[in-house]
């Protein structure tokens, strides 16, 4: 997943936003990554284990079987994945550090398989881990972007 030019973009940003410390959601702007921005899904976290998310790219919310935005998960929450987004959101957080991943698709999806992903944390502005940041890319098996 690091690999990926996608990914790879949105890792070097992120990087270019660290100063020593772990980047702040304030000093984050959709804008300054646009050709990127589709591939984005960020959400703050309100409790353990809990995420409320604030933004859903469009090229996320066509593959994935919903659109996030607006939504709010929990473990209670019925899940339509087994892959372990809680863990990968809340790992990027409590680390903190950058989480990558590579799984296979286990919902229906005509023309991709494979999603590869990035978690990069961001903090509010008192320093405290809260919004991860996920930056996902849909593969077939070819490895094939849309």
């Amino acid at each position: 997943a690091r690999a990926h030019p996608v990914i790879a973009t949105a890792a070097a940003y992120w990087a270019g936003l660290n100063t020593g410390s772990m980047p702040r959601r304030s000093h984050f702007e959709f804008m300054d990554i646009y050709q990127t921005a589709p591939h984005l899904l960020m959400s703050e976290r309100i409790a353990p284990q809990t995420f409320a998310f604030i933004y859903c790219g469009t090229h996320v919310a066509d593959n994935l079987p919903l659109d996030l935005t607006g939504k709010t998960f929990d473990p209670a929450n019925v899940e339509v994945s087994g892959i372990p987004w809680f863990n990968y959101k809340s790992e990027a957080l409590d680390g903190p550090c950058i989480r990558y991943g590579c799984d296979q698709l286990d919902w229906p999806n005509l023309d991709f398989d494979i999603i590869l992903s990035a978690v990069f944390p961001l903090s509010d502005d008192d320093g405290v881990p809260r919004f991860p940041l996920a930056c996902l890319v849909f593969l077939n098996s070819a490895g094939t972007l849309s």
